[in-house]
């Protein structure tokens, strides 16, 4: 199942989120609360979706069951823009960005039990978006601005490591946006400004983390700019890729080049 948003044709922010069961080929509304309903992001089981609804007046986190009686819960209400960007693969912490007017854009993780206090991972003078944890939960994958231009990071994720790392490595070269993991954890993907996604090889054995240089795929047809949605989706065994297309760019987009098999194309 894989879920989407659709904007309504009435006036205002009137969005909703939607299910569709890939192997039947159906869609079901999973919001009834058309008031900006964005940015869903899956728990690891599968069970639950979290996302951000401006039902309140401002973009708050809910949660709720995948199934279609589930009821929303409110995680966290604030006057902030709050877009959730990844849920942890012990189903522990839910990945969000805050921006506050008049300061830069934040990274969180909130506890999805007890006192859901939000607990500060990239705070300071510089824009942090789009946080992913590695699916061994050790290592946060992150855009910032710190360079002059938004560029990929990944530094050690302590709050579900017992024994957390130090350092922060920069991944993308010359630009980029929109990281994503790979299942296994063995690659991460991200869109570069010149429209190519874009494949890192990482070892995290140890204690350490190692990347390659990155490896274009294939050219995608959007453009990787800020935005509060992933563009793109990437399935559990790194070999599919589910992309939005910028209608400009997809009605006469020439056919997509896929590279194939580069790991092994490193290791000679």
């Amino acid at each position: 199942m894989k879920s989407g948003w659709s904007r309504s044709a009435a006036s205002g922010p009137k969005i909703d989120l939607w299910i569709t069961e890939l192997e039947r080929g159906t869609a079901s509304r999973f919001t009834l609360n058309a008031s900006g309903n964005i940015t869903p992001v899956w728990s690891p089981d599968g069970k639950d979706v979290a996302f951000a609804s401006m039902r309140g007046g401002s973009y708050d986190l809910y949660r709720k069951p995948a199934n279609p009686a589930g009821q929303d819960e409110l995680l966290l209400r604030s006057e902030f823009l709050k877009i959730p960007t990844d849920w942890c693969c012990d189903g522990r912490f839910i990945i969000f960005r805050q921006y506050v007017p008049g300061t830069t854009t934040d990274l969180f993780a909130l506890p999805v039990s007890g006192d859901k206090k939000p607990i500060p991972l990239l705070h300071g003078e510089y824009n942090e978006v789009e946080g992913t944890v590695s699916p061994d939960g050790r290592w946060l994958a992150y855009v910032s601005n710190e360079s002059r231009s938004f560029e990929v990071y990944v530094q050690p994720f302590a709050l579900t490591s017992s024994k957390p790392s130090s350092g922060k490595w920069q991944i993308s070269i010359g630009g980029g946006r929109d990281p994503h993991w790979s299942g296994d954890g063995r690659e991460l993907f991200y869109i570069a400004p010149n429209r190519k996604l874009m494949a890192v090889a990482v070892k995290t054995d140890g204690e350490g983390f190692v990347r390659s240089t990155p490896q274009p795929l294939f050219e995608v047809r959007f453009f990787a700019q800020s935005t509060l949605i992933s563009r793109y989706a990437v399935s559990r065994d790194g070999k599919r890729f589910l992309m939005a297309a910028d209608p400009e760019t997809s009605s006469e987009a020439p056919p997509l080049h896929v590279t194939v098999n580069w790991l092994a194309d490193l290791k000679r």
